[in-house]
């Protein structure tokens, strides 16, 4: 085209351009008022020769008065659609406030649609007199005709440029419209990778039981416009007339009332208003918090209200009664001041220990919550970033989806985002999930705080991200000192206030999911419950389990079981190395007496293809942060996932590969790892699997170890019944009788009472023979071992506590009468006898009436037979009565 044709043409698309913004401002739509801003940076750069303007925006994040600037230039450029002399008189205000002429010498202000045919304000005049620059209306108050007219004036060769830019923006605002016709098929592939994590069992549907809080803080960081009728619900319960009840009765002035509490109150139409709305109730709440902070027992840092001279006897009186209200009031200003300000962050940021379901929830939120909402979101596993080269990883991931328009750079990509939020009515929410797996973590650490700086300059775009606490700590943690920061709202431990009810129900989802029929006794349950990486552990290895009942948890099998399901999913050819390598693993952490970290440098090219199918699953190996150093440039580290499972296969080497070759070097490793945390972990699973492979010499090394009793005392429940022997019941009986340690008697008891297998070597019936051969005294200072409470009355607590525990039994043994377990009754029989004087009584009418429905007489034989005269009268006067 010649110099007329490239004139009219772009005289013809600055005018579409002015047309479009003005249509959409009609319909509300004020998103092109900001798209414009880029928009325009090349083509104000060339008309008004400034060759190094941009967004201020990317200069500093929410960068004051003006939109663009050259400070080689010395030129600032407002970008509005708002005509009105107001707007420029504020915009001019800003600068001068923010001091701008330091950085600029000219100052514009560009209206998208059309400017005003003059601008004569007081206020704007008045302004315009104190600005430390020029500002004439005429030339600095400019719209499309300004920028036709100047173009005019150019070269032909810059009018070709001018026309070539114009050309391509609009080609990618159509480009931008096909995208929008292809966003459910962008969409579906940009969540598929939730498929695979299924797959690799790194997310399992339905199992995650997220806490109340957590769930409701997520909802509404999500879908804030959705849910901000939390916020109006929260707005209609501010009621002040109590407050200012009790004020009058202080003889002091009441609070006014919010303002307009209708207004702040009513739900927004879109994000826009949302934006607003936000805005204006955070800052009316401040203020109303700001009157009543003075009132309240918790002021911060605001002073005492202080009550005029004549009614200070009053506010004596009423003082209290005032603060504590005040206090009250303004908590619930805070709970709402905290949905506000969730609602408005742009970045959630979940940190957590290995094995806490962060991928669970995160996978959980984009398959269900998104999708049922039609929240657009792309999820990103950050793994698959290790693919990538460069500093700009996400922005190729997320353009190798098929769908994703032709754009170049990460912003055009946010760009569309943020229209098809704004459109949607809901953010566009970008997951990447375990930024700790991505290997280049010193590149990747300024990459992530760039993705996530880029994504707060976009009012409806925002990132979910999660990471390994410690992970984060060492080289994310700048994250939280960047220009965004405050954008941040970070969750430390999705579990951290999980119930008990909650923890019940996350086994009945793992059971569910993996179909397992099982019935767990509460000792089994309670192992469960507390310990969620042996859960998941737990669930592989009885995957498809039919109904029977599992009365306690031995970890040691587990993880056996655990380890052969593992090499069973290798390949043929590897399934006889995967065991060596992992001896091979602790075999070096030993040598190098260092058992959180470990450098994988001495492993071949073989056993590190092992290493790396078992990272992947995360369950036993996982990747480690190698010390930032020349020396360890380009080395992988590697730790266990469970540090238990780590100490079992500590053991497994010792017994399997060490105890035939040098009983002696066992020894030495023990005395080693004397004083270090592993070594409590490293004997019990030596000494438990040294029983189980009959490794005679090798027992007999920790059987003659110093320590031994008390090791023995707190992994007695590690010894499964098949290798229980005679020796172990004599150890358990004179721990019984001895007059040794309290804690090592309770530990011994309680351990016995939970076994009711009589076929086990060790059962409840050593308790129960033992309580039966004590004289009275002998009982009394036994149950006081085991049942005090350490209350403050301690000398009669340890009775109370047997009388609730003998009340409980009862309840439940009338509801399932007659009672299985014979010797739990026979338990329950003994110690009730000494319980305190206000269950004494109720406790034995109980037992007599049950006595009297069914035959017990190898219950009453056995007791008459007792040292304790308190046993055997209780009993008889039980039986006395049920005749």
């Amino acid at each position: 085209m010649n110099r007329e044709d490239n004139l009219a043409m772009s005289t013809s698309l600055l005018a579409r351009l002015a047309h479009e913004i003005k249509v959409k401002n009609a319909a509300a739509l004020f998103d092109i008022n900001r798209i414009a801003e880029d928009f325009f940076v090349p083509i104000l750069s060339i008309l008004y020769d400034c060759p190094e303007l941009k967004n201020q925006n990317a200069v500093a994040y929410n960068f004051p008065a003006v939109d663009l600037g050259c400070e080689a230039a010395k030129v600032s450029i407002q970008v509005t659609s708002d005509a009105s002399s107001a707007k420029v008189e504020k915009t001019l205000r800003l600068f001068e406030e923010h001091k701008l002429n330091d950085r600029f010498d000219t100052v514009y202000v560009l209206v998208l649609t059309e400017k005003q045919g003059t601008y004569s304000s007081r206020k704007l005049k008045e302004q315009i007199a104190e600005l430390p620059i020029a500002f004439e209306p005429d030339n600095h108050i400019i719209d499309y005709r300004d920028l036709a007219a100047r173009l005019g004036a150019l070269d032909s060769e810059k009018i070709k440029a001018v026309t070539e830019i114009l050309i391509n923006e609009f080609a990618k605002q159509d480009a931008s419209l096909a995208f929008r016709k292809e966003l459910e098929n962008f969409l579906t592939v940009a969540q598929a990778k939730i498929e695979f994590e299924k797959k690799s069992k790194k997310y399992i549907p339905s199992i995650f039981i997220e806490t109340s809080s957590a769930k409701e803080q997520v909802r509404f960081f999500a879908h804030p416009l959705f849910f901000h009728r939390k916020i109006r619900e929260g707005f209609l319960k501010l009621k002040l007339t109590e407050l200012n009840e009790l004020l009058r009765l202080a003889k002091q002035n009441p609070v006014d009332e919010l303002p307009d509490l209708a207004t702040l109150s009513s739900d927004p139409t879109n994000l826009d208003k949302l934006a607003e709305a936000l805005s204006s109730q955070t800052e009316a709440l401040q203020a109303l918090r700001s009157k009543i902070a003075p009132m309240s027992m918790d002021r911060g840092n605001a002073e005492r209200y202080e009550p005029t001279e004549d009614a200070d006897a009053y506010s004596r009186i009423w003082r209290h009664p005032v603060e504590s209200r005040a206090y009250g009031f303004n908590r619930r200003l805070d709970d709402i001041l905290e949905l506000i300000d969730l609602g408005r962050k742009k970045i959630l940021l979940l940190t957590g220990m290995a094995g806490q379901g962060k991928t669970n929830f995160v996978c959980d939120l984009v398959e269900n919550m998104f999708r049922k909402f039609q929240i657009p979101s792309i999820f990103i596993p950050a793994r698959e970033l290790n693919g990538y080269q460069g500093q700009a990883r996400i922005f190729d991931f997320i353009a190798s989806n098929r769908y994703t328009p032709s754009v170049q750079s990460l912003h055009g990509l946010l760009k569309l985002f943020d229209e098809v939020a704004r459109e949607n009515g809901m953010p566009f929410i970008i997951v990447v999930d375990g930024i700790n797996e991505v290997s280049d973590f010193s590149g990747f650490s300024q990459q992530i705080n760039d993705f996530l700086s880029a994504i707060a300059q976009y009012d409806h775009i925002k990132a979910i991200i999660t990471c390994r606490s410690e992970f984060f700590d060492q080289r994310y943690a700048s994250m939280l000192q960047q220009d965004f920061s405050d954008q941040i709202f970070h969750v430390e431990n999705l579990r951290s206030e999980m119930s008990e009810r909650h923890k019940d129900r996350l086994i009945e989802a793992y059971f569910d999911y993996f179909k397992i029929a099982l019935t767990l006794g509460k000792e089994a349950s309670d192992f469960l419950r507390n310990d969620l990486l042996l859960l998941r552990i737990f669930c592989e290895i009885e995957e498809g389990a039919e109904q029977r009942f599992v009365p306690t948890i031995y970890k040691g099998d587990v993880f056996e079981r655990f380890l052969v399901r593992k090499v069973g999913e290798f390949e043929d050819h590897l399934k006889a190395q995967v065991v060596p390598v992992l001896h091979k693993v602790v075999s070096e952490m030993i040598r190098l007496d260092s058992f959180s970290s470990l450098s994988t440098s001495a492993f071949g090219s073989s056993e590190a293809s092992i290493i790396e199918r078992l990272i992947s699953d995360d369950i036993i190996l996982r990747s480690e942060l190698p010390e930032a150093s020349l020396a360890t440039a380009g080395q992988q580290n590697i730790s266990f996932t469970y540090d238990e499972l780590r100490d079992f296969i500590l053991a497994h080497y010792i017994v399997t590969d060490l105890a035939d070759k040098a009983v002696d070097e066992v020894s030495s490793i023990l005395a080693k790892l004397a004083g270090l945390q592993v070594r409590e972990g490293v004997f019990r699973y030596t000494y438990i699997l040294a029983r189980k492979h009959g490794k005679v010499d090798l027992v007999q090394l920790c059987e003659t170890q110093p320590d031994f009793a008390q090791h023995f005392v707190n992994n007695i429940e590690l010894i499964s019944p098949e290798i229980q022997n005679d020796a172990d019941r004599d150890r358990v009986r004179d721990i019984l009788s001895s007059q040794g340690s309290p804690h090592d008697v309770r530990a011994i008891a309680v351990f016995l009472f939970h076994r009711r297998v009589p076929t086990e070597v060790l059962n409840i019936d050593i308790l129960i023979n033992h309580i039966n051969a004590l004289d009275d005294d002998g009982c009394r200072q036994f149950f006081t071992t085991i049942f005090a409470t350490g209350n403050w009355n301690w000398q009669n607590d340890w009775r109370r506590e047997i009388g609730r525990i003998v009340a409980g039994y009862l309840e439940r043994a009338e509801e399932h009468f007659p009672p299985k377990d014979k010797a739990l009754l026979t338990f329950m029989l003994q110690i009730s006898g000494y319980a305190d004087w206000e269950f004494l009584e109720p406790n034995r009418n109980r037992f007599t009436s049950l006595m009297a429905k069914a035959d017990f007489q190898a219950q009453r034989d056995y007791l008459a037979n007792a040292c304790s005269s308190v046993i055997v009268d209780n009993a008889a006067e039980i039986w006395a009565f049920a005749a």
